[in-house]
C-alpha cells in the first residue's frame, strides 16, 4: 500500500522541483518516490516509457483531454514497480487537475489499495508563474495551443484557476489540504514544503 500526497500548484509553482529534492533526500527513514503527471504522460508520448495505455494514450484518435481513466492508471501504474518499495510516501504533482477527474483518481487508488493523506497546493502569483515558464522554456511532448510560450503560460495560469484550485477544494472533502506559498527563495519554500508533509502525516496517524 502507497501513501499517496497529490502535489498541486500554478505552472512554474516548483512542484518537481520540491518533489525530486524530496524524493532525493528521503522522508527521514522513509523512501520518498515523485511521480509527475506531465512527465509520465509526456515520456508516453515521445516514446521513452513504456505504458499498459500507450496505445490509447497515442493512437491517432485519441481523444483530448484524455479520458480520466486512463491518466489515472498511467500515472499510479508507475507506483511500486518492485514488491520491495511498498510502504513508500508517494508525491504525484499535477494531477487530478480538474474535478471530474478526482473521482476517477480516488477510485484508481482504491483499486491498487492505496491511502489518499492529502494535498499540498503551490501558490505564485500569475507573473511570477508566467516569468518562470519563459525561463525554463518550451518542454519536450508538452501541446503548446498557442502563438507564444507567453501566451501559453497565460492560458495555463487561468484553467489552473479555473479547474485545478476546483479540483483541489473537491480533494479536500477526502482528505486535508496545505497551502504553501512557493514565491520565495528554493530554500525557503523546501522547509515549507516539508512541514506539511509532516501535517499531512500527522493528520493521518
Amino acid at each position: 500500500m502507497a501513501e499517496v500526497i497529490v502535489v498541486h500548484g500554478y505552472a512554474g509553482s516548483g512542484k518537481s522541483t520540491q518533489c525530486s529534492r524530496l524524493e532525493k533526500e528521503g522522508y527521514f527513514e522513509s523512501p520518498v518516490q515523485h511521480i509527475s503527471a506531465g512527465n509520465r504522460l509526456r515520456s508516453i508520448r515521445t516514446g521513452l516509457t513504456t505504458s499498459a495505455y500507450g496505445p490509447l494514450i497515442n493512437h491517432p484518435d485519441a481523444p483530448s483531454p484524455l479520458p480520466d481513466e486512463v491518466v489515472s492508471g498511467a500515472i499510479l501504474e508507475a507506483v511500486f514497480q518492485e514488491p520491495e518499495n511498498y510502504n513508500t510516501l508517494v508525491l504525484i504533482d499535477g494531477y487530478p487537475r480538474h474535478p471530474t477527474a478526482v473521482e476517477a483518481f480516488r477510485n484508481e487508488l482504491v483499486n491498487r489499495s492505496h491511502r489518499l493523506l492529502g494535498t499540498i497546493a503551490l501558490q505564485v502569483s500569475m507573473g511570477t508563474s508566467v516569468e518562470r515558464i519563459l525561463q525554463r522554456g518550451e518542454r519536450t511532448g508538452e501541446k503548446i495551443k498557442a502563438d507564444t510560450l507567453q501566451e501559453f503560460a497565460i492560458q495555463r495560469y487561468e484553467l489552473d484557476r479555473n479547474t485545478t484550485n476546483i479540483a483541489i477544494e473537491t480533494l479536500a472533502e477526502f482528505a486535508p489540504v496545505e497551502i504553501v506559498d512557493s514565491s520565495g527563495e528554493r530554500d525557503v519554500v523546501y522547509k515549507n514544503f516539508r512541514k506539511s508533509i509532516a501535517n499531512l502525516l500527522t493528520f493521518s496517524s
